[in-house]
């Protein structure tokens, strides 16, 4: 609604910078909260016999219009399989990785399939995989994938706050799934979960029909992915998550939601004249929000996503840092402030804010001489820090 009220109005960047803050921020809380149930121990697996196909072709069908706009194919195969598991949990852990290969992947194919793999006395295992020809992944990075905001280098800014592989590597603990990868920089990457199968009535079953053909091409090479059976990349390396080691991380958030433009108050809108700011945040919303609350109360403000951008303020003068915590690909606010120390920036006030309220972090803050706020960042709070250390 406010972004058709304001379509074609000055308001129109600022409405759709809320309306994608106040998504990323859903998105956010929606795992977070994922996050404190599989730390707490209070999810309790309810596992049962079902098709896979009913899972997987509403899967396919969810993504299928995210994947046309970015020109991407995206082809199932249809598949009678019966598993054992939690049809919740398994949704969610496969909902995980579908959006990473939309996400990651610019252009070419994602392919969603079954695959036979091993068999006992007491069992039988098949696999459950989402191929793809995006950017894939380092040798070295295919562990630290499955870390807390851990993120890939792409051109998604402001996409993804690297949540997603944790989330599916606990639920798949709690499960005793086993999480595969197999990738090649440059190639794709295939991820894959490995479920016992369940043989009862499986010939009764009818197939979702998504794709119009029994098989399918696989994107990496001239591997066929053919009902119940998929190929891996050839040159490909291989990563095997057992679900053991049920020790976790402490979470830690990172809030993408938007500071209200408070500037109501016309009194006090110029209280920062020729204040300069230095901005360090990785996400573009929540940048362009501050920047124009700043503006509103007279300040001026240099923004920067991380440490790699210090180079071009080398030498400057700010009256105020302000840094978010978590940035990209493992940074933190701390990083770059020693980064930009080393490149002889100063400031007379450094301001951390994070979602993060542990002891441990407003701890570091004090030693490093930040003044600490917590997200989500009132506007009235930080207005109160400014006026006491700068008025």
């Amino acid at each position: 609604m406010l972004s058709k009220k304001t379509q074609g109005s000055e308001l129109a960047t600022l409405s759709e910078g809320v309306v994608n803050s106040l998504d990323n921020a859903q998105s956010l809380l929606s795992m977070l909260l994922d996050m404190t149930k599989l730390d707490a121990g209070v999810l309790t697996p309810q596992k049962t016999e079902f098709p896979v196909s009913d899972m997987l072709s509403s899967l396919v069908q969810e993504f299928s219009v995210i994947a046309k706009q970015k020109g991407i194919e995206l082809r199932y195969v249809p598949t009678k399989v019966m598993v054992y598991s939690d049809k919740v949990l398994l949704r969610r852990v496969l909902q995980n990785l579908l959006s990473n290969a939309v996400r990651y992947t610019a252009k070419g194919r994602i392919l969603v399939g079954v695959r036979r793999t091993r068999v006992t006395n007491t069992e039988q295992v098949i696999k459950l995989c989402v191929y793809d020809t995006g950017l894939g992944i380092a040798d070295h990075q295919q562990h630290e994938i499955f870390s807390e905001f851990h993120q890939l280098e792409s051109n998604n800014k402001g996409e993804g706050i690297g949540l997603g592989l944790t989330i599916v590597d606990k639920i798949c603990r709690l499960l005793g799934h086993e999480v595969g990868l197999t990738s090649s920089p440059n190639k794709g990457s295939c991820f894959s979960v490995a479920v016992s199968r369940a043989f009862q009535s499986e010939a009764s079953i009818p197939t979702a029909h998504v794709s119009n053909t029994n098989h399918v091409d696989s994107p990496f090479n001239n591997s066929v992915l053919t009902k119940n059976s998929a190929s891996a990349p050839n040159n490909s390396v291989s990563v095997q998550k057992s679900a053991l080691d049920s020790r976790s991380r402490p979470v830690s958030s990172h809030s993408h939601q938007m500071p209200s433009l408070d500037s109501a108050n016309k009194n006090n809108n110029a209280f920062l004249k020729d204040t300069r700011f230095l901005l360090v945040e990785n996400d573009e919303q929540v940048a362009n929000a501050m920047c124009t609350l700043l503006r509103d109360w007279g300040g001026s403000t240099t923004l920067i996503a991380g440490g790699a951008e210090v180079s071009s303020i080398s030498q400057e003068h700010f009256d105020v840092l302000v840094a978010d915590y978590h940035l990209n690909y493992g940074e933190t606010g701390f990083d770059v402030a020693a980064i930009l120390s080393e490149n002889n920036v100063s400031f007379a006030l450094k301001i951390l804010v994070t979602a993060n309220r542990s002891n441990d972090i407003r701890e570091e803050a004090a030693e490093q001489q930040f003044s600490y706020l917590p997200k989500p960042l009132k506007p009235a709070a930080l207005k109160r820090l400014l006026k006491q250390s700068l008025v």
